[in-house]
């Protein structure tokens, strides 16, 4: 089984527990779900560790406004915003933004539709408490 395969079947398995847990998971117990199929090395488990710290740090650098001005492009390659050159670049990092933003409001949508949802059947119950 590829490793692609065991992350598919592994979101399945989160979100089954999530279903049977009312649509809500403590990270803990999603962790202990994965915990059985989790393989490691402790070398890349290092390499990954401080990987992910430099992402960390690099991306809290930000303006006197509290901007974040670092991001990365498509190459692992991280650029200041507010030094770089290349307008290309800047585009890159403009388009990313973009899909990131659309990535957004499209969980903000689904969101508010499950609000008026619930906002609706908790009228629907109260109207029903009232007649009865």
């Amino acid at each position: 089984m590829q490793k692609e395969d065991i992350n598919i079947n592994l979101k399945e398995i989160i979100k089954a527990k999530m279903d049977e847990l009312g649509g809500k998971i403590p990270f803990d117990e999603a962790k202990e779900l994965i915990r059985p199929h989790f393989v490691y090395n402790i070398g890349n488990l290092t390499e990954k560790a401080l990987e992910a710290k430099t992402r960390s740090i690099i991306r809290t650098l930000r303006d006197k406004k509290n901007t974040r001005i670092i991001f990365s492009n498509d190459e692992c390659l991280y650029i200041n915003v507010e030094k770089v050159t290349e307008i290309e670049e800047l585009e890159r990092i403009e388009k990313q933004l973009w899909r990131k933003l659309n990535g957004l409001k499209k969980s903000l949508k689904k969101i508010r539709n499950q609000k008026k949802e619930l906002a609706g059947q908790l009228s629907l119950f109260e109207s029903e408490a009232e007649i009865n």
